[in-house]
């Protein structure tokens, strides 16, 4: 039957227009947008990952980056920032736009591939759950094609496919062809022996198409090792200014102007740069509406975007959270400061050169003997390095803030695959050290290093003093590797446990850590009867870089010529102090309170409440 048969008289001209419409409509693509257009319309933060869950609003500053991505003019894009500036989300946002609006194949690389997992399951899978037009567009497929519901690291969408990768598996992208990557976290990337830089390889993958664009975005580190920091100087570095909203002069935000008076960091307040205008904290987020991204160089296809939580409207950005935490920092020193720089800043650490001098440690000198805790120390442990004639050792106490004094310093020559060997070591490591309170510490952990020659021998050593905490340990390759691991190795050792510990990590900490000046948190005392060779073994490590296969890449490497077992002793009871979880302000008050009873009469009862680590 013929549809007009169907529609009154007066209105059939009308309804069959309607129809046309309505289906010329439907076959229409949806209209295009900006990356930072579709996250207002569409973009919504899933429970999973938001503190606060529900629609999406741009940030002012986040739409110059984002809008970026979404360029097909720019090639690559930069953004070094900080924390609290929501840039995991419009990573994630990015994606879930390219499947919508602009379908093509994507990488998005983490640092690792648990990395990857976790950006895919608490990430990707709530926005294609929740973001209403992704729904129903995602099958998860293994690498051999078959469906993959559980690691969803390979995720077909119409029109593309999502992959997601840990840069230390180049073997996970290498048959890939993609149009865009997105690289998080780049800072924390590692060049892998094999196959070299994961950030060339991953752009070997854009080669063959059309309009390919690079995406990177990190947190800083090491200035002169920042992989972030060297993107961006190829940019057009781009920084936000805003507004002074009583005299009008654009200016970039600065640490320099937070002030606050002196004691008050819950008053802090912002000084404009050009007339000395006194901006409060509640005229920010009307400022930073006004402001604009100004490049520093001349765009050659490379958008660079460098932002700091100084700019973050979010409340645990305002001046005067941040004001309480470089306080907080700065009384920690360098080993707590930097992360201020690089997480609250956006910008990189200066560690202040390559090295150490030895004439410099050796200024710091002072008299105290060798079977003495000094009166802040409440810890000690022991770094162990196994020679093929001799094991070193160094005994280090430690105080609540990092504070660390070279107790003792000991070379005991023999032959390792002999009996007296072993009893001389444990002979050192069962020592007692007087506190000025009256009482005596031991050495609580202790890390022995079994990457020599002698392996079998320090597991046996190990074994039977595992409950004392003697450690045979063996240091990680990777610098994302933790300084005490989360569990053993996966195997015993001759009945031993082998812990696989992070000296690049310890060696970081300790080299920023000896930067600190005296009353600083972190600094590092050293007794006089130490002499040149100490010294000169401690400093014999330097922080360099080279390029591994056209990558930068940052190490220690011990100078040609000298010897470093000072330098490895002290990295080995740094990793032993890690390996215990112990509040060290708790236990100092703790000897506190005990040494006011130092010349008490103790009886049997009082001294059997005393923690393991005090004896009389």
């Amino acid at each position: 039957m013929p549809l007009q048969s169907f529609l009154p008289p007066e209105s059939e001209a009308a309804a069959i227009a309607r129809m046309e419409a309505a289906a010329l409509q439907a076959l229409r693509p949806p209209p295009k947008l900006s990356l930072s257009e579709w996250a207002d319309e569409y973009f919504v933060l899933s429970a999973e990952s938001s503190s606060e869950p529900g629609s999406w609003t741009t940030i002012p500053f986040q739409r110059g980056w984002m809008d970026a991505i979404s360029n097909t003019h720019v090639r690559k894009v930069t953004i070094m920032k900080s924390a609290r500036v929501g840039y995991t989300k419009t990573f994630t946002a990015a994606i879930g736009y390219h499947v919508h609006q602009d379908p093509c194949s994507v990488l998005v690389l983490q640092p690792t591939d648990e990395d990857a997992k976790g950006f895919s399951t608490e990430e990707l899978q709530p926005m294609f759950r929740d973001v209403e037009p992704l729904r129903g567009k995602l099958t998860a497929m293994k690498a051999d094609g078959r469906r993959d519901r559980q690691t969803m690291l390979k995720l077909q969408t119409p029109g593309g496919m999502v992959t997601v990768a840990g840069a230390k598996s180049p073997k996970n992208f290498r048959r890939i062809t993609v149009r865009k990557v997105f690289r998080d976290e780049i800072d924390a990337y590692e060049a892998t022996k094999r196959e070299g830089d994961p950030i060339a390889l991953s752009a070997k993958r854009t080669q063959t198409a059309h309009a390919p664009q690079e995406v990177n975005g990190s947190t800083p580190t090491l200035k002169g090792f920042s992989l972030i920091e060297r993107e961006y100087e190829a940019s057009d570095q781009r920084i936000y200014e805003v507004p002074c909203p009583h005299c009008g002069t654009f200016q970039r935000l600065i640490w320099g102007g937070v002030k606050w008076p002196k004691g008050e960091p819950d008053k802090a307040y912002y000084e404009c740069q050009a007339n000395g205008c006194v901006i409060e904290e509640r005229e920010k987020t009307g400022m930073i509406a006004k402001g604009r991204w100004v490049a520093q160089k001349p765009f050659d296809g490379h958008a660079g975007f460098h932002i700091g939580a100084l700019y973050s409207p979010f409340p645990g950005a305002r001046w005067s959270v941040l004001a309480r935490e470089f306080i907080a920092a700065k009384a920690g020193g360098p080993a707590t400061l930097q992360p201020f720089i690089n997480t609250v800043l956006g910008e990189t650490w200066d560690a202040g050169g390559e090295g150490f001098e030895p004439d410099s440690l050796m200024a710091r000198r002072e008299d105290y003997p060798e079977t003495a805790v000094p009166g802040r120390a409440v810890l000690i442990t022991a770094g162990v390095d196994i020679q093929d004639d001799r094991f070193e050792l160094e005994v280090v106490g430690w105080a609540p803030n990092h504070e660390t004094w070279s107790i003792d310093y000991v070379r005991h020559y023999g032959d390792p695959s002999t009996p007296g060997f072993w009893e001389a070591l444990d002979a050192q490591l069962s020592r007692r050290f007087t506190h000025p309170s009256g009482l005596t510490f031991g050495v609580e952990a202790a890390c022995v290093d079994s990457g020599g020659h002698y392996a079998d021998e320090v597991y046996a050593f190990c074994r039977p003093r595992f409950r004392r905490r003697v450690f045979a340990t063996k240091g990680a390759s990777t610098w994302d590797a933790p300084i005490w691991p989360k569990k053993r190795a996966s195997r015993a050792k001759k009945g031993a446990l082998l812990f696989v510990v992070g000296v690049n990590a310890a060696k970081m900490k300790t080299y920023i850590r000896m930067q600190a000046e005296e009353g600083e948190a972190g600094f590092c005392h050293f007794p006089t009867r130490y002499g040149q060779d100490y010294f000169d073994m401690l400093t014999a490590e330097r922080l360099v870089k080279e390029h591994r296969k056209g990558f930068e890449i940052r190490e220690f490497r011990k100078e040609p010529g000298r010897r470093n077992e000072a330098w490895d002793c002290r990295i080995y009871a740094t990793c032993a102090r890690e390996s215990l979880s112990l509040d060290l302000h708790k236990r100092a008050n703790d000897l506190e309170a005990t040494s006011d009873q130092a010349t008490r009469p103790v009886t049997r009862r009082q001294r059997s409440r005393r923690s393991s680590y005090l004896r009389d």
